[in-house]
């Protein structure tokens, strides 16, 4: 194994937000080791580097679900936008039906100001008490940790003077999500994915942790049979498809451990060290 493409949030993340010291030390262990460490996640870079700043973990980053990749320095190395004249009608669509929504560009999160306020108001439609409700509760804060996000009167002109790479609809209304899943699901300029049970995600058509990861090995000189992916959610389906060893967490959607090779403990867990630990053994046997 030459590279190992680790995704964030539910796998290298732990439930409060943070990376493990177990799981950094199995990524030292496998660095040491030779094996190419990367981050393959939905967040955009600056949270990326948000994340790892109180770290010595510096690696390649693969962020926006495959729509850029840059490098352990922070230099873009390679990047697949949406155009504007199609990310247009997608966010007018959004803001007319009612989404809360955020557009992800180089240097931010740029969303609607009111967008908080309709999330609220769908998120008070589920009881809290109930297992759901919960669940909802723990995205909820998970979505809107991330840094950058910037309310904006005017979404629609602040997201047609930037790169927009990334656009992302919520809802907490079942009807109401798969009326957008349903409406995007086919369309040829866009690859749709899902980080979580209550969004969905527009990229380029031709950006994906999977494009991305094998764009990377083949930079790097590794032949894709020599990688593995680590993930949890949709958006991590084309890399476990692709890597030479797909492992899935056990916190992972039922779609994720049926494609995955093998399935390891949770994020809470330290599943990702234990994934990791498990492939050096495999290395040092042969």
């Amino acid at each position: 194994m030459k590279l190992i493409a680790i995704d964030l949030d539910g796998t290298l993340l732990n439930d409060e937000k943070v990376i493990p010291e177990e799981n950094l030390e199995a990524i030292k262990e496998a660095q040491d080791a030779g094996v190419e460490v990367v981050i393959a996640t939905g967040r955009a870079v600056f949270d990326v580097q948000r994340l790892i700043e109180p770290t010595n973990f510096r690696p390649w980053i693969i962020n926006m679900n495959g729509a850029s990749i840059h490098q352990p320095d922070g230099t873009l190395f390679y990047d697949q936008p949406i155009h504007q004249d199609k990310a247009r009608p997608v966010l007018e669509w959004l803001h007319e039906n009612g989404y809360y929504y955020e557009v992800t560009t180089a240097e931010r999160l740029i969303a609607p100001h009111d967008g908080l306020d309709r999330l609220e108001a769908e998120r008070h439609a589920v009881d809290p008490a109930s297992a759901e409700g919960v669940f909802f509760e723990k995205i909820f804060s998970g979505q809107f940790s991330q840094s950058s996000r910037i309310p904006e009167k005017d979404p629609l002109q602040a997201a047609s003077e930037e790169t927009i790479y990334n656009i992302l609809a919520l809802s907490f209304l079942p009807e109401k999500l798969q009326t957008g899943w349903e409406r995007y699901e086919e369309h040829p300029d866009f690859n749709l994915v899902a980080s979580a049970s209550i969004n969905f995600e527009l990229q380029h058509a031709d950006a994906s942790k999977g494009a991305a990861v094998q764009r990377l090995a083949g930079h790097l000189g590794i032949s894709t049979t020599e990688t593995a992916a680590i993930g949890d959610s949709l958006n991590d389906l084309s890399m476990i498809h692709l890597a030479g060893r797909g492992i899935a967490m056990s916190n992972a959607a039922p779609q994720v451990k049926e494609a995955a090779d093998e399935v390891t403990l949770s994020n809470h867990d330290f599943g990702v060290a234990a994934a990791i630990r498990g492939m050096l053994q495999n290395i040092q046997a042969t």
